[in-house]
This record gives C-alpha cells, sequence and structure tokens, in this order.
C-alpha cells in the first residue's frame, strides 16, 4: 500500500471533531423525523414510556460513540442529550439494550437512503469491495482458563458500494464470511438507476456483472486476470471491457486504481468504531454493523456541509 495523496482538508475536520457529539445528535434527530417509527406501539398492557425517535438516535448514537451500554449509561448522565433530544428523562442501560434488540436492518436502511438520497443521483462512479469483521461469539477468559486454543473464525463480511468524491457509503450488505463478493454486485447497485463506473477487484469479475453495470448504463471496471479472455458467450459488455484494456492499458489501470480510495474506507471504520462487534445475537449484531454505515455517512456529510459553508475545497494534499 502506497501513502495517500490528500486528504480532508483539516479546517473541516477540526470544526466538526469538536463538535461531533452535538452535531451527530443533530442529524440524527433531523432525518428520525423524516421516517416512520421502527415499530407501532403494543395496544396492550402499558405503554411506552420513551418515544421511538429518542430510542433510535441513543442507539446511533451509542455505535457512533463506540460506547458500551454502561458508557452510554454515563454519557446518558450528561445533561446535553436531555436537552438535545427535548426528553425529561432517558432510558436505562437494559431499556436500550432491549430496543436495540427490537430495530431492524429494514429501518436502517431507510435512514441510510434517506441520509446520502443527494449522492444517489445518476452518473455517479462507484466502488465496491468487502471487509470482515471480527465477531465476539466465544469467551477469550474462559479458553485461558481451560487452557484451549480457539481456532473458530468467528467474522462475518461486509460488502460496500462507496461515493468516492465524498467517501459515502451508498449501499451495504453483511453476509457470511464465506460469501464470495461476485453474486452481491446486483444488490449493492440496486439504488442506483444509473451509474457512470463501477470499479472493484478480481473478486467481481465475471459477465454477469458486466451485464448488471451496463443495464445502469455505466462502463465495468474489473481487475483482470492472468486467464481471461474476450471471449463473450452473449455479454458485449465484457467484451467492450476486455478490448478496451487491452488497448489502452494504462488508462486502465489509472481508472481501476481509484479503487484504493475504498480501502481508506475500510480502514476508517475499523479505526473509529473497532475491528468487530460485541454483540453476540445475530440482529442485534447485524443492525449494529448497519448503524456503523450510518454513523460514517453522517460525519462524512458533516465534513461535507462545513466545507460548503466556509466555501473552502473538501480535499486538500497531504503535505499541505
Amino acid at each position: 500500500m502506497g501513502k495517500a495523496k490528500k486528504r480532508v482538508n483539516p479546517k473541516v475536520t477540526s470544526r466538526v471533531d469538536r463538535n461531533l457529539k452535538e452535531l451527530t445528535v443533530k442529524t440524527a434527530v433531523k432525518y428520525t423525523r423524516l421516517l416512520p417509527p421502527p415499530w407501532e406501539p403494543n395496544r396492550r398492557g402499558r405503554p411506552q414510556e420513551f418515544k421511538t425517535q429518542t430510542i433510535v438516535v441513543l442507539c446511533l448514537f451509542m455505535v457512533a460513540m463506540n460506547l458500551t451500554y454502561d458508557g452510554m449509561a454515563a454519557e446518558m448522565r450528561n445533561p446535553y442529550l436531555m436537552e438535545l433530544l427535548q426528553a425529561k428523562r432517558l432510558p436505562s442501560r437494559s431499556s436500550l439494550q432491549r430496543y436495540m434488540s427490537k430495530l431492524s436492518q429494514k429501518y436502517v436502511r431507510r435512514f441510510n437512503k434517506r441520509l446520502i438520497g443527494k449522492f444517489l443521483r445518476s452518473g455517479v462512479i462507484v466502488i465496491v469491495d468487502s471487509t470482515g469483521i471480527r465477531l465476539k461469539t466465544s469467551s477469550s477468559w474462559y479458553d485461558i482458563r481451560i487452557g484451549r486454543k480457539n481456532q473458530r473464525r468467528d467474522n462475518v463480511k461486509l460488502h460496500l458500494a462507496v461515493f468516492p468524491h465524498r467517501n459515502v457509503i451508498l449501499e451495504y450488505k453483511i453476509t457470511g464470511y464465506k460469501r464470495h463478493d461476485s453474486p452481491q454486485l446486483d444488490f449493492l447497485l440496486r439504488n442506483m438507476k444509473e451509474v457512470l463506473r463501477v470499479i472493484g477487484d478480481a473478486g467481481y469479475l465475471s459477465r454477469k456483472n458486466c451485464n448488471i453495470v451496463a443495464k445502469k448504463n455505466g462502463q465495468p471496471f474489473f481487475h483482470l486476470k492472468k486467464n481471461t479472455t474476450a471471449k463473450g458467450k452473449g455479454s458485449t459488455a465484457w467484451k467492450k471491457m476486455i478490448r478496451f484494456a487491452k488497448q489502452f492499458e494504462e488508462v486502465f489501470d489509472e481508472i481501476y486504481h481509484i479503487r484504493s480510495l475504498v480501502e481508506s474506507v475500510n480502514s476508517a471504520l475499523k479505526k473509529r468504531y473497532g475491528n468487530y462487534i460485541r454483540a453476540t445475537k445475530r440482529r442485534t449484531r447485524n443492525v449494529q454493523l448497519a448503524f456503523r454505515v450510518v454513523a460514517f455517512n453522517i460525519k462524512q456529510l458533516l465534513y461535507d456541509s462545513t466545507a460548503r459553508k466556509l466555501g473552502i475545497p473538501y480535499w486538500v494534499r497531504c503535505d499541505q
């Protein structure tokens, strides 16, 4: 891996990072108001004590700040959260854990789609990739106590479609670690009517994926293997990509190497929120991982809006 040539403007990051907690809560409140509640209240029994909007914002805030439930309970003692949420009282850690398990990925996807709606316009460049997230499904302390060397591969795959101009995650999918990348492309592009280019590594190289990109009026740029041939087998998009790659090798490589930007997104996700998930139940685990995507997008959008407000460039060279 080479060194980065550009970064987000430090004048922008410093403005956002110093007030990140308040800005995250305000942004979350803004978009939860635009969505229907994630669940309908029970008609029987005691009515729900807290607004669903407050619960969603607190769950998202906990993931965005990379807090445990105990850490979130301590954070909720600070008065600024009640002021921002306009609540007289906040739920306990056990209540928050119970509400987190009630949330669904469907709701989080709606939230993310509403959040990054302006980037889902026609003619965008999309980079696709996947990264592994470790799971905490077994006790390391117990393994040490009984003298066992645990060989279990407990992890999941997070598949991403990224808009490189602002490093915004347009779509995501969570699968098991044994799932291949290639079949996930259709799902990752489902919310985009038209694309300009789709860039991916050799894991996405297939005639079917070339056809998927061509149907959206885009050009595929997938890394070629040594044994790749120009035989279309009914795929015109495949033939065009192979011929272009061989006739204009330097141009193809220059376009393809934009793919390195998605590695910075994978790295940033793990540095901000950790490379593992604490939740043990699959539903809660997937919701927390999906909230990481939303929290990441919120921060990127805060950077974008701040740069526009200050009238300064979003990207600057690393030597500046």
